[in-house]
């Protein structure tokens, strides 16, 4: 298994290597600013390893007491490690603090990406998230923070 991740909430600082981990799995560059807000409104979480930011999961208002899950990323050489389980759980805790009901998200094989695509529904159905809406290449999933499952 390696060494564990320390998880806890993103910080500015965090932007240049969150920046670095978006590009590498998106190939284009990380719209800074973006990431920037969402950190500072809203529930976030890093994972570090050897002190190297290896993951990431950022939030942003959705509605009255829901938020939506804007992006999440694991690092390829950091997966298989309970890194992405680890974010979220730090993520729900957050939210729940703050009062934040419920958390939406949108997987989707029709984002451009420089790796191959990975389905996420299985990973976020078993991270309590259900499917809420699915189409040929798009899935929205929901998971409400009121369970502890």
């Amino acid at each position: 298994m390696g060494a564990v991740a320390a998880v806890g909430p993103l910080t500015g600082r965090d932007l240049s290597e969150l920046g670095a981990l978006f590009a590498a799995r998106s190939g284009r560059p990380a719209d800074l600013d973006r990431f920037a807000t969402w950190i500072d409104s809203s529930p976030s979480a890093g994972a570090r390893l050897d002190g190297a930011l290896v993951g990431y999961a950022t939030t942003a208002p959705f509605g009255p007491e829901v938020v939506e899950l804007t992006s999440m990323l694991v690092a390829p050489s950091a997966r298989g490690r309970g890194i992405g389980t680890a974010l979220l759980g730090h993520l729900h805790d957050a939210c729940r603090a703050s009062g934040i009901g419920a958390v939406v998200t949108v997987t989707s094989a029709g984002y451009a990406t420089a790796e191959p695509h990975r389905d996420a529904v299985p990973f976020y159905e078993a991270a309590g998230y259900r499917v809420a809406v699915r189409t040929e290449q798009t899935a929205v999933l929901v998971r409400s923070l009121g369970d502890e499952g």
